[in-house]
């Protein structure tokens, strides 16, 4: 989900630049799928966690880099797309949430 900072600093993984990346603040995603028949059963804001997992994951892979990994299938500018990914949790730019919803 969209942040409260901008803009949103690319590549990252979902998009290479900004006319292909479409995020909405978690409140616009909430009112859509609320207008689109769904009903909410639960709305949890993961940023810090997804920070944290990001971070962990930044440490294991400067020590050593796998062999296969994301980098294989996202290409040469995976190392740019991942550096971004933690910029922009750590900066605001961007909200992880993970929502449970129900057809109404």
């Amino acid at each position: 989900m969209a942040g409260e900072a901008t803009p949103v600093l690319f590549p990252v993984p979902w998009a290479r630049g900004p006319e292909i990346s479409h995020l909405l603040t978690a409140e616009a995603m909430a009112e859509v799928l609320r207008q689109t028949g769904f009903r909410e059963l639960a709305w949890d804001d993961r940023t810090a966690a997804g920070l944290a997992w990001f971070q962990e994951q930044a440490l294991r892979a400067a020590a050593a880099a796998p062999v296969l990994g994301l980098q294989v299938v996202m290409g040469p500018e995976f190392p740019a797309m991942f550096a971004n990914l933690g910029r922009n949790l750590a900066e605001g730019r961007i909200r992880l949430i993970q929502a449970v919803l129900v057809a109404t």
